[in-house]
């Protein structure tokens, strides 16, 4: 081989790899230099973009934490949810309720469907309470606005006062939703009812708690707020379909309302996606963000769904629609994007920078974006008041690296045109010596190993001088190149800045792209033109600046460095800059050009604006407000701000809050009032105190002074903020509203009092008829005068058929008048029934009925008031037996579960006439039967179920019935199992005594009476009569007094074996003659029967009766309570102490002939003398008695000597509140209602009372025991 081919073949060798190497090295380094540029503008853009989506959700925080605690807002709230409360009183018609109905079915699940791609059930949207089906009747399906326009409707006419609130606070509230940009603005009970909305959709009214929209991101909101309590700060939910908005995206800021420290209920925004999408993609001027043709900025949320739109859905749909088909997106996705035009919360984003991002990792990368297509990927996750998202800004690769590829290609060009040129002088050289060849392979091999200063001597005029020339001219080119894409790296570097160069003369020789587009030129409209006639306003002043600039910029940079000037686009737009001005000079220092790089600050300028004009605004507000408003400062106590209202109520000269409000020279002591400076600071929240300060005038005015804190960043009070609040006509309306309360509380104490003393004075002379009759029952008896016991039977029932409706009378109007107490214990529900199927079977069988009953395993223990649900069950039973004859009546009872307490279901069923459908409800009312011819052939006033179901419903509970005519009915009574939260309060230590088991009547064979007389105390002759003949006829030994000084004489002196006293009495009433009995040591152990009215027992246990019966007295009930009380040895000394003659002689008859001996007392003065004179065994005490009532006889009967242990039974017809059996705790032994009992039972109540304070001493003489 020749060696010119040999020479041709290394050079060749040698220059091509030299050449590839080098332009494979300025290829790469310019696209990593490209790569690194490009990351560094999505990272800056997508950073921007997260502080605007930050500030606009902060800003929101912080107008939802201000309207929360503003008194519209609180005034508003307060009035809405008292007017939403009434609503229940306006019911609607049914065609009314159909036309709601009608809406949701043609209407809004129709477009709810359509948009949420999804069948929705109508009737799981329907309004299910009165309230909120009245609210969404009038002000959405009647409302005669558009769909979308509903908020303009301020008052549908419907004359309620919510409708009247609602007129007066609408506009305001709509106003705040408009100016600060919500879709929607709540305000929400606190138990889950919003009572208001501005855009009137199908949430208003709703329960979130329970309702249809439970499930929603607003009921999220609003049941953590509800749960963080009133210091909470505003909350905020992210994005989600919400279906009263037709399923639209939407976000919610939830604040509680405060007025003071108490929660009124929850304000919420509902935020719309417009603003975050307009954030997100510049208003779709991705161009002037430098996104470029494919660039974005996205969000992504936790679910891998968009929150924000794509930007090639936004410019072509139905292409967006093509390629996303192509990713994988379902139909339902494609339909969504097709039809709506939008990929939030559609599109799922699951590529790796969205996982990296969740993943809570930054960074960047290049990957396959959700089209599937490459692209340059910045990412971070985004924290927005602690919801997580994503943010994204990518540009595709293919857009991004077009201008190396660019490049590429003309490197390319160039290094073929450099290779040929290479083959050329490797030819020529051929022909050289191998040394010029050796020479230029050297200096190659020193271009490839990245020297480019390389220079070969060109001393040589043949081929290889040429080659050598050649040789040079190529690595200058190579170096240019290089010096040329540093460059414009240099220029990439600035994006999306404004890059421009221009001369001295001020004519432009570069701008990039970004600034070609930014100000709407074609570059050739620009190069080599003057800054003032084109981008800069050509003015004189301007003129003259760029012309100082060009003369002093080169020895004074710094001067001319940054400068704000407003600019002009081709088509006219204002556009802000910021220019930073660098000089370009040349080795002498001469000025060549001037390099000048700018950022659009338009939008910066725009929000200094709307700042500045905020701030007038809040100055303004400030000012117009006509209570005082002023910050002060916790160091020094300066007043920062002021508006004049605050400033008149002090000199002019005043600069601290001490000499503005009261004139003071030093800080305040909080000797007089408590500083509310002081306070704030000290604890860091919110005081409010009330002043009275001086007005103009000098006359005092109530003030109401608010602090509120204000914290730096390490949450330490450096200010408060203060206003106050002229409340002069608040108090004044308190103290008239209290004197208002006084009069009506003296009114219904007037009221309980004629309710006591009617009762009083209607059951007392029924005492007399039903107690003589008995009595001359049993003398008829004895006498053998048979014909005549008929008739005295009847009069006897009659008597008690007149006492029994006089007690429901009574009963009911205690009711109605709020006095009917309730007395609660804890008992077994089966021992009850039990008792009460025993008493009732009698009466079943009457009628040839059968009695069944059907009782759970569980009933187990309740906490009920026993007597009244006792009553109530009679009452049910009795009406069974009576409407039912040779049928069955079925009592069922059961316990069960409900919403986590324990229930009582009891229920009567017969198989009677029935009742019809349509006259149910009326077996309820007082005075009513089901129907007339009810009436006739059964009798009744009509008034037992009507007092049972108010027993029933004062415990908690009710009576319900379901009826079939000539079928039967079934009566049920549902009761909470324990009813703490009823029971009235008692004194702790007041237990009433349990009975004692009931000993058989014990005959003459079997028990001699007591040796000691019975005491009877009662001011009425008839009673007194009654009682001595009832005794005396059991063999006891009676005595009497007419009232309560002469029943406790006659216990002193005759320590009766028992005592009974009347409560009503002239004087010392039965409760003072008790109280005296208990507290004399003699006669402390004497038993006390109370006879007075139903209701009292109680009150009779309560001062120390052993006993308390009510008038009309129960014979046998008097003997038996007197042979309980008698000693066994010796007889017994009773004392009968009530105003009622008949009662007195009717006790002291009863008691004597069970062995009694009997004093009598018509007042509580008269049985104390009696007492004193000779301790009774036993007392029987009426209440109600002049000169001196039971009352204070229980209490001076107490301090006797020897009477401390003494029974009492209190036998009253009076009506007692709780303050009446309080005072009687501990003083009596029973209360027994007059007329209640029968005279055997009187009498066994009365042995078994003395017998139990009766115990045998060492030498077996008996002696009364403690009790």
């Amino acid at each position: 081989m020749r060696i010119r081919t040999k020479l041709f073949l290394a050079v060749l060798a040698l220059a091509v790899p030299a050449l590839l190497l080098v332009g494979t090295l300025s290829y790469l380094g310019s696209k990593t230099a490209l790569e690194r540029s490009t990351f560094d503008h999505l990272t800056s853009v997508r950073a921007d973009k997260a502080n605007q989506i930050r500030d606009y959700f902060r800003r929101i925080r912080a107008q939802a934490a201000v309207l929360s605690k503003s008194r519209t807002v609180v005034e508003a709230f307060r009035a809405l949810e008292a007017g939403y409360a009434g609503l229940e009183q306006h019911p609607l018609t049914t065609v009314q309720r159909q036309a709601v109905a009608r809406y949701y079915r043609e209407v809004f699940v129709p477009q709810l469907s359509a948009h949420t791609e999804t069948r929705v059930d109508p009737s799981k949207l329907l309004p299910r309470d009165a309230a909120e089906l009245y609210l969404q009747y009038w002000y959405v399906v009647a409302n005669p606005n558009p769909e979308g326009k509903k908020s303009l409707l301020e008052d549908p006419g419907d004359g309620s006062a919510y409708s009247a609130d609602h007129r007066r606070y609408h506009r305001l509230l709509e106003s705040f939703g408009k100016e600060l940009g919500y879709y929607d603005i709540f305000l929400i009970a606190n138990d889950g009812r919003v009572i208001y909305t501005v855009s009137k959709e199908v949430d208003l009214g709703t329960d979130l708690l329970h309702g249809p929209f439970s499930g929603s991101n607003l009921a999220v909101a609003f049941r953590q707020i509800r749960h963080a309590g009133p210091h909470a700060r505003p909350l905020l939910v992210d994005y989600a379909r919400y279906a009263p908005s037709l399923g639209q995206p939407a976000s919610f800021m939830a604040a509680p309302i405060l007025d003071g420290d108490e929660q009124l209920g929850v304000l919420a925004f509902q935020i719309p996606i417009d603003d975050i999408d307009r954030i997100t993609t510049s208003n779709r001027k991705w161009r002037l963000q430098g996104l470029g043709a494919t660039g974005e900025t996205y969000l992504v949320g936790h679910d891998f769904k968009m929150r924000s739109n794509s930007r090639f859905v936004l410019e072509d749909p139905e292409r967006y629609a093509q390629v996303a088909a192509k990713a994988g997106a379902s139909p339902a996705e494609l339909r969504q994007i097709r039809d709506f035009g939008t990929t939030i919360l559609v599109q799922e984003v699951k590529t790796a920078p969205v996982r990296e991002a969740l993943a809570g990792r930054s960074g960047t990368m290049i990957a396959h974006d959700y089209r599937g297509v490459q692209v340059l990927s910045s990412y971070a996750p985004l924290n927005v008041e602690q919801v997580n998202w994503v943010i994204l800004s990518e540009i595709d690769t293919a857009e991004a690296f077009a201008p190396i590829h660019k490049l590429a290609r003309k490197l390319g060009f160039r290094l073929a045109a450099l290779l040929l040129l290479v083959l050329a002088a490797a030819w020529y050289s051929s022909r050289r010596f191998v040394a010029p060849i050796v020479e230029l392979d050297a200096a190659a091999q020193r271009v490839a190993a990245g020297d480019k200063d390389v220079e070969v001597p060109v001393d040589r005029s043949d081929e290889l001088g040429r080659l050598a020339r050649n040789f040079n001219h190529m690595v200058l080119a190579i170096r240019q190149n290089e010096d040329e894409l540093k460059r414009k790296a240099e220029e990439l570097e600035g994006v999306p800045s404004v890059i421009l160069r221009w001369d001295t003369e001020g004519r432009i020789r570069f701008i990039n792209p970004f600034g070609l587009e930014l100000f709407g030129y074609r570059e050739e409209e620009l190069i080599g033109l003057r800054i003032l006639d084109t981008i800069v306003p050509n003015t004189p002043e301007i003129e003259e600046n760029l012309e100082r600039m060009i003369a002093n910029i080169a020895d004074d940079p710094a001067a001319y460095e940054n400068d704000e000037s407003e600019n002009r686009t081709k088509d006219g737009r204002s556009v802000w800059m910021a220019w930073r001005n660098r000089p370009i000079v040349d080795e002498d220092g001469r000025l060549r050009e001037i390099l000048t790089i700018g950022i659009d600050i338009t939008e910066r300028r725009r929000i200094e604006r709307e700042i500045a004009e905020q701030k007038q605004l809040l100055e303004n507000t400030l000012e117009s407000l006509t209570h005082p408003f002023y910050v002060v400062d916790v160091e020094d106590y300066s007043i920062k701000v002021a508006n004049s209202a605050a400033r008149a109520l002090g000199p002019p000269s005043a600069g601290t809050c001490y000499a503005l409000t009261h004139g003071r020279s030093t800080p305040c002591d909080g000797e007089e009032h408590r500083c509310p400076l002081a306070e704030v600071t000290k604890s860091g929240t919110p005081y409010t105190v009330e002043h009275i300060h001086p007005d103009a005038d000098g006359t005092p005015r109530y003030v109401e002074v608010h602090g509120y804190p204000v914290f730096d960043e390490n949450g330490r009070v450096i200010q408060m903020i203060e206003y106050s609040l002229d409340i002069t006509e608040r108090k004044t309306m308190e103290l008239q509203l209290e004197r208002a309360k006084d009069a009506a509380e003296a009114a219904n104490r007037a009221k309980s009092t004629f309710l006591a003393n009617m009762s009083h004075e209607l059951r007392t002379p029924m005492n007399a008829i039903i107690g003589y009759s008995e009595m001359l029952a049993e003398d008829a008896e004895d006498e053998g005068l048979d014909e005549m016991i008929p008739d005295l039977e009847k009069i006897n029932a009659a008597g008690r058929h007149l006492l029994a409706l006089i007690n429901d009378i009574l009963d009911l109007s205690k009711i109605e008048a709020g006095r009917m107490d309730l007395f609660f214990e804890t008992f077994d529900l089966k021992q009850m029934l039990d008792e009460a199927v025993a008493t009732v079977t009698p009466l079943v069988s009457k009628n040839g009925n059968q009695l069944l009953t059907e009782y759970d395993e569980s009933l187990g223990r309740v906490r009920l008031d026993l007597t009244k649900l006792r009553q109530a069950l009679f009452n049910l039973l009795s009406n069974a037996a009576k409407f039912t004859k040779n049928g069955t009546v079925t009592l069922a009872a059961r316990r069960e579960q409900r919403g986590g307490e324990d229930w009582i279901v009891l229920s009567v069923t017969d198989t009677g006439i029935g009742i019809r459908e349509d006259k149910l409800e009326r077996v309820f009312e007082e005075f009513a039967q089901a129907d007339d011819s009810t009436t006739r052939d059964f009798g009744g006033t009509g008034l037992g179920l009507a007092i049972s179901r108010r027993f029933c419903r004062m415990m908690g509970g009710d009576i319900t019935v379901t009826s079939e005519l000539g079928a039967g009915s079934t009566f049920t009574i549902e009761l909470p199992a324990r009813v703490d939260a009823l029971e009235v309060a008692r004194a702790a230590a007041k237990q009433a005594p349990e009975e004692a088991p009931t000993e058989p009547e014990r005959t003459a064979e079997s028990a001699r009476p007591p040796g000691r007389p019975i005491l009877i105390v009662d001011d009425d002759p008839h009673s007194r009569d009654l009682l001595r003949k009832t005794l005396e006829a059991e063999g006891f030994g009676v005595v009497t007094a007419s009232n309560g000084e002469e029943g406790l004489r006659l216990a002193r002196e005759l320590r009766p074996a028992l005592m009974t006293l009347d409560v009503l009495m002239p004087g010392m009433d039965g409760w003072a003659v008790l109280q005296e009995v208990k507290a004399d040591p003699e006669l402390a152990g004497t038993p006390v029967m109370m006879i007075s009215i139903a209701g009292e027992k109680d009150l009779g246990y309560t001062l120390g009766a052993v006993e308390c019966l009510t008038k009309p007295v129960d014979r046998g009930r008097l003997r038996q309570l007197a042979r309980r009380y008698a000693r066994e040895a010796g007889g017994g000394h009773a004392l009968v102490v009530d105003d009622d003659e008949g009662i007195r002689s009717l006790f002291e008859r009863a008691l004597t002939a069970d062995g009694w001996t009997v004093d009598l007392a018509e007042n509580g003065a008269v049985a104390l003398e009696q007492a004193k004179r000779h301790r009774p065994d036993l007392v029987l005490l009426d209440l109600m008695m002049p000169v001196m009532d039971g009352f204070e006889f229980v209490m001076r009967y107490r301090r006797l000597e020897g009477c401390k242990e003494t029974p009492v039974i209190v036998v009253t017809a009076k009506d007692l509140d709780e303050a009446e059996r309080e005072h009687l705790l501990g003083g009596v032994e029973r209360i027994v209602e007059k007329g209640a009992l029968t005279r055997a039972e009187l009498l066994r109540q009365v042995r078994e009372l003395v017998s139990r304070c009766t115990v045998p001493d060492d030498d077996g003489e008996p002696e009364a025991s403690g009790r």
